[in-house]
């Protein structure tokens, strides 16, 4: 299962991922992609995705109003989590994705280079494919890049450590 998490604009990069996945080339693969309908600028976002991905590939399912549990379940689940978002800071499903101990494969976003020692960089819907293809041929490549980003967010991206982070930083202001 390949994942990919976020609310449906056109920015967040559904099509990008889409073009990966169709030329994947992998038989018993499926695409989960899980977020909301924009409330606000309908007419500008990628929620027709919604419909059409139902006549792209039967293996594409989009999923709307998930519970946050489900939502969860489904990091766990998936082997690879596909990031095609054009713009970002640092993206939350980045984290996500090390807490659930699955891979990362992402376009060159906000700090992901940062943590270039246990994500995959693309540049190209056809990077993603291949990097995806390896990825799901090597289950034990998977499992250390997996693992050692959730060794790294244990130690650096937890909520304590984050609140720590953000009292000192306030601390140093004051």
């Amino acid at each position: 299962m390949l994942l990919t998490v976020s609310n449906l604009y056109f920015e967040k990069g559904h099509g990008f991922v889409l073009k990966p996945f169709r030329k994947l080339g992998v038989e018993d693969a499926a695409l989960v992609i899980i977020g909301e309908k924009p409330y606000r600028h309908g007419w500008y976002n990628c929620y027709p995705l919604r419909v059409l991905t139902r006549f792209l590939n039967a293996k594409v399912k989009v999923l709307t109003q998930i519970p946050r549990q489900w939502v969860v379940s489904a990091y766990k689940e998936a082997d690879l989590f596909l990031f095609g978002s054009e713009f970002g800071c640092a993206p939350l499903v980045m984290y996500e994705t090390f807490a659930s101990s699955t891979l990362f494969v992402t376009r060159d976003v906000g700090n992901v280079r940062d943590h270039k020692e246990v994500v995959k960089i693309v540049r190209t819907p056809d990077g993603m494919a291949a990097v995806a293809r390896e990825l799901l041929r090597s289950k034990s490549e998977r499992a250390s890049l997996s693992g050692r980003a959730y060794e790294l967010w244990s130690r650096l991206h937890t909520w304590e450590t984050i609140v720590d982070q953000y009292e000192t930083l306030y601390d140093s202001l004051l």
